[in-house]
């Protein structure tokens, strides 16, 4: 059988340090027989456990007096699970270097271990951890999906009165169109990597969506650009980016929907991503490293300002001056 040291001690030509931490830490937490295995699933489920029960009774306290409620006034954000979420992680990381020498041979090998515990600790609970954050961004969600809507109806209403080609959903067979003027189009890449968000579960992968929506946007404009001897400014992309941002929200089906809220406008329920749910999430887990990291760490604080701007603007059109 492989035993622990037989992985450490792999050449790093064979396999990367990393990998080699990664393995050996999802060995050991999947390793029911083990002691960190034990406590790894036992503070999982409790985890879990603990959410859906305080949903319960944050729903029971409102159906008791929603008037009361209405009266008080609005409460923090509740941040429990994210709490309970970093505690086990701690607790999961002291039992696993506890009981593995392997993985205190060093500080880097103690830092490694630290972080592969918490990205399999937050891909186990992603679901609850993400319930949270869309109950405490509802309110601006929902603000800004309507207001998504309106800018996609605006601009079509533009393209239909200046004779401008519309944008077609399957992006038709160049995948790119003309959206508002000849700067401003539409890559059907960069929309599907925005639409790919929502799916991923972790960090590292919803991040790689955000550099592959400026990599296509990049790549689609670049020669564009150059042959009109025109540079590209950061004020253009995050146009360009707020704008497939409006155009990837309308086409995408719903979720993560609060089905008990009635909503009088029925353009909240033609847009689905909650854009500051998604932001809330990766600045809170994404770690300094993977901010550090160049093209990662750009593409997420240039998405973090196109939806901060988004959720400020009353006019996206404003900003779109015809050639």
């Amino acid at each position: 059988a492989i035993q622990d040291a037989d992985i450490i001690h792999v050449e790093d030509r064979e396999l990367k340090t990393e990998d080699k931490i990664f393995l050996l830490v999802s060995r050991k937490l999947n390793d029911k027989k083990s002691m960190p295995s034990i406590v790894y699933w036992g503070l999982i489920a409790e985890l879990i456990d603990r959410h859906f029960k305080r949903e319960v009774k944050e729903e029971e306290e409102k159906e008791k007096d929603i008037l009361q409620i209405q009266q008080q006034e609005p409460k923090a954000a509740d941040r429990s699970t994210r709490q309970d979420l970093h505690a086990i992680n701690k607790h999961i990381a002291a039992t696993l270097l506890e009981t593995t020498p392997q993985l205190r041979l060093s500080k880097s090998t103690r830092e490694l271990a630290t972080s592969c515990v918490e990205a399999l600790v937050l891909s186990q609970t992603y679901n609850v951890v993400f319930r949270e954050i869309v109950r405490q961004t509802q309110d601006d969600d929902q603000l800004l999906k309507k207001k998504l809507w309106t800018f996609y109806e605006q601009s079509n209403n533009r393209n239909c009165s200046s004779g401008s080609g519309s944008y077609c959903q399957h992006g038709g067979s160049s995948g790119c169109s003309t959206l508002l003027n000849s700067n401003v189009a539409i890559n059907q890449t960069a929309i599907d990597a925005l639409k790919s968000i929502p799916d991923q579960r972790t960090v590292s992968g919803k991040l790689r969506c955000c550099v592959d929506v400026l990599t296509a946007i990049s790549n689609s404009y670049y020669h564009q650009m150059k042959t009109k001897h025109k540079h590209v400014t950061s004020d253009w992309l995050l146009e360009v980016i707020c704008w497939h941002i409006v155009y990837a929200s309308v086409e995408m089906p719903i979720n993560y929907r609060d089905d008990d809220d009635d909503n009088d406008n029925d353009s909240c329920n033609r847009t689905s991503t909650n854009w500051n749910a998604e932001c809330l999430f990766l600045e809170e887990f994404a770690t300094d490293e993977q901010l550090l990291r160049g093209i990662e760490g750009y593409a997420l604080i240039t998405i973090l300002a196109c939806i901060s701007f988004l959720n400020t603007t009353p006019h996206l059109l404003s900003s779109n001056k015809k050639d």
